[in-house]
């Protein structure tokens, strides 16, 4: 139900209203169950309508909630925008198990989140998340922002990340990032990008990646190497899964198959 105005010679402006009911069966507190793909989990705008709001298959979200947020937008006619949105969700019951202290979902009523996209023009926008305590909303419980800048057919990015200290990632400190890279269109059908992330709590780099791309009307190949620095506590030496390099093929008519080589 997006309630649309226009503004003149200023575009358009929107209100959408967004509410999704969800149930299932409740989980338990799936404790015999290993979490090895569910670990790393931030509750955000981005899975506030996820039917299971955890990042893989080892954790499910079962229950009956409702799902809430408030959409506002103005559209410009250079194609800028401003955009918000601001929600939550609500369980009937509780889940039985809070697998992830801190993270916004251990009560009946979740944190809030917001997001914040400003982009004045159609080649430059930033977009601001944040998560606040449901109880005291002065309480933040993360801060993500991102602009992106397109310049032809390079794209240049930056980035900022805080979160509070998460007890079911070890050590369990405040993690205060930042992030820049780029992205490049060569000719029609090739891309590359090269992106990293630094810690400003620890003052080293925490992540190293890159991509290169070959995409036409009905193939894609595309490899991507990924480079973490993720120490060992008890040795300080890197894990050895840090480095990972993958493989994407992908027939637009028939599907993808992914290869995972280190």
């Amino acid at each position: 139900m997006p309630l649309v105005r226009s503004a003149g010679a200023w575009g358009s402006q929107t209100i959408e209203p967004r509410v999704q009911f969800v149930t299932g069966p409740q989980t338990g507190p799936q404790r015999r169950v290993p979490n090895e793909d569910s670990i790393d989990f931030e509750f955000t705008d981005a899975n506030l309508f996820a039917l299971n709001r955890f990042t893989g298959r080892d954790r499910q979200e079962g229950g009956s909630r409702v799902d809430y947020a408030l959409r506002a937008a103005w559209d410009f006619p250079n194609g800028g925008q401003v955009e918000g949105l601001v929600g939550g969700s609500r369980r009937f019951t509780d889940n039985g198990f809070s697998p992830y202290p801190g993270s916004g979902l251990e009560g009946r009523q979740t944190d809030y989140v917001a997001r914040l996209r400003v982009a004045p023009v159609a080649w430059f926008e930033t977009i601001g998340r944040v998560r606040v305590d449901d109880q005291r909303l002065t309480e933040r419980r993360l801060v993500d922002t991102v602009s992106n800048l397109s310049l032809g057919p390079v794209t240049l990015s930056a980035g900022y990340l805080w979160s509070p200290p998460l007890p079911y990632l070890l050590p369990s400190r405040v993690r205060e990032e930042v992030g820049a890279g780029f992205t490049a269109r060569i000719g029609d059908n090739w891309r590359i990008g090269v992106s990293g992330k630094y810690d400003l709590e620890l003052g080293r780099a925490v992540l190293a990646q890159g991509v290169l791309g070959y995409e036409d009307e009905c193939f894609i190949l595309e490899g991507r190497f990924i480079k973490r620095f993720a120490q060992d506590l008890a040795t300080q030496q890197l894990y050895p899964a840090n480095t990972v390099l993958l493989v994407r093929i992908g027939f637009k008519t028939l599907g993808e198959y992914f290869f995972r080589a280190i």
